[in-house]
């Protein structure tokens, strides 16, 4: 694996991961909503085993990525995956994604060229249709404030939350904070960026995007969760997966998720 940066579609830079394999057989990464590109290492590891080119990147202000002041809609976050994508091979790949960014995948795969694609307890997020308004979402998922957060305060938070994750998986999800003075922390995707992308996701709808995707589409459901098997099953998934566990399926089960993937590439059939 390789640090990496790529440029999005409106010209600023998106830091990134690359495992090096045949180009003709990529698998992009896509993360969640405030989350990075190195939640994904342990999945790209074992992916990479088998040839593949695999990549993960910081989307447009996470991570390490450059900030931005707008471009905060599917549209253009869409547009970034497929900037990555025609950066590193010129033939359609399979596209991951978690949560909100399989949401992403799904929408991508809509306007653009793709192999396959999966999400991750996404791809299937339909906010309007737990949410009357989206001033009740915003009341409702807002981001906390980590004002006054330590390193190791969250830190011991995430190995309480989840003491079946590696500390490798800690570590990657220590990603989403960039360090302030003192030993605070808060997170790299700015409040403000983080309301306007979950505004764009009450206003997304794969129930009128999914019928669009003429490649196949996989969902991996996390359960128990917030959305369920007969909410998925709605949307018309060529495949759907269940896999007991939390949300971050990646952090928790990487080898079941790299599995899951591996086996719904069409480039060995």
């Amino acid at each position: 694996m390789e640090e990496t940066s790529f440029v999005s579609s409106t010209g600023s830079r998106l830091a990134g991961l690359i495992w090096r394999g045949d180009t003709t057989r990529t698998i992009v990464l896509v993360h969640g909503l405030a989350s990075n590109a190195r939640t994904w290492i342990a999945v790209g590891d074992l992916l990479n085993q088998s040839g593949a080119q695999v990549i993960a990147y910081d989307q447009r202000s996470h991570g390490r990525s450059e900030r931005v002041d707008d471009g905060y809609d599917f549209a253009t976050y869409s547009a970034d995956l497929e900037a990555v994508v025609r950066d590193v091979t010129q033939v359609p790949p399979v596209t991951v994604g978690q949560s909100w960014g399989g949401n992403v995948v799904i929408d991508h795969a809509a306007r653009y060229s793709t192999l396959a694609t999966m999400g991750i307890d996404g791809g299937f997020i339909r906010l309007r249709g737990r949410f009357e308004s989206w001033e009740a979402c915003a009341a409702q998922l807002a981001p906390p404030r980590f004002e006054g957060a330590t390193r190791q305060a969250v830190e011991g938070y995430m190995r309480t939350a989840h003491p079946d994750w590696t500390p490798e998986a800690i570590q990657g999800a220590l990603g989403n904070f960039q360090d302030q003075p003192g030993g605070f922390v808060l997170p790299y995707l700015k409040y403000d960026h983080h309301m306007k992308i979950l505004r764009s996701l009450w206003e997304h709808d794969p129930l009128a995007i999914l019928p669009t995707i003429n490649v196949s589409t996989h969902a991996v459901l996390a359960r128990p969760g917030l959305v369920t098997e007969d909410e998925v099953d709605q949307l018309e998934f060529d495949e759907v997966t269940v896999v007991d566990g939390d949300h971050d399926l990646h952090l928790q089960q990487p080898e079941t998720i790299a599995k899951l993937i591996s086996e719904a590439t069409p480039w060995d059939r």
